[in-house]
């Protein structure tokens, strides 16, 4: 791009990705960790692209390089961490419960993930923490 470009207000491809980024990274924490749209079961990365109005491919590369991470284990460590607080509050919620209330659409991904991520069942957790 030549100077009487970036006069006339023309970005940079450098100032478009850097822009870019931005609105990926302020609409993730808006959306997901804000709005806490991780507690839909349903929620996939193509909701979040829609909403964002950004292509899929960004935002899975945004969570691939920026946060070192895909964008279903980012997700599914909201849910064990939600789950873990509910786990933790005192009420006696049933697993079933706690589940559904985390935004697992099943319970065999509740109990997959909560051990991925924690290294127990929500079991053992629960045990061990109350």
């Amino acid at each position: 791009m030549n100077d009487s470009n970036r006069k006339s207000g023309q970005k940079s491809r450098a100032q478009q990705a850097a822009d870019l980024r931005r609105l990926i990274i302020t609409s993730v924490r808006k959306i997901i960790d804000k709005e806490m749209a991780y507690l839909d079961p349903s929620f996939k990365i193509t909701d979040l692209s829609a909403k964002i109005g950004v292509n899929r491919t960004y935002i899975s590369r945004y969570f691939n390089k920026e946060l070192n991470t895909t964008f279903l284990d980012y997700v599914n460590a909201l849910r064990v961490q939600k789950a873990s607080n509910l786990i933790l509050s005192g009420r006696r919620f049933s697993l079933t419960t706690i589940c559904e209330r985390s935004g697992f659409s099943s319970g065999a991904s509740y109990y997959r993930n909560f051990k991925k991520f924690t290294g127990m069942t929500p079991l053992e957790y629960r045990a061990r923490n109350i």
